[in-house]
């Protein structure tokens, strides 16, 4: 899949998509996360058409992860951890 330099990864739509995938359904992302259902179902949707794949099903008010969502949700957690060991690193930094 080819994307241009200005195609990034939006950090939202996977925090939501992460949150998604740990509670298992769109409405109780969306209250976890203090957005409607239909945020979370939006930017999920621009997650998986940036992607290129399905992330999950839906079954009867749940969320069942693809063989992409579940490899996805394990590599959102790294980032997520990097991005935090990140601006740890900074915090303790002088300020200029």
């Amino acid at each position: 899949m080819t994307r241009s330099a200005y195609d990034v990864l939006d950090l939202k739509s996977l925090r939501c998509f992460l949150t998604v995938a740990g509670v298992g359904s769109l409405t109780r992302a969306g209250i976890e996360l203090g957005i409607s259902e239909s945020a979370v179902s939006q930017r999920v949707k621009a997650l998986e058409t940036y992607l290129g794949t399905k992330l999950y099903e839906s079954r009867g008010g749940r969320v069942q992860l693809t063989a992409a969502g579940e490899r996805t949700a394990r590599m959102a957690v790294s980032v997520f951890g990097e991005i935090d060991a990140l601006e740890h690193a900074v915090e303790d930094l002088p300020r200029a």
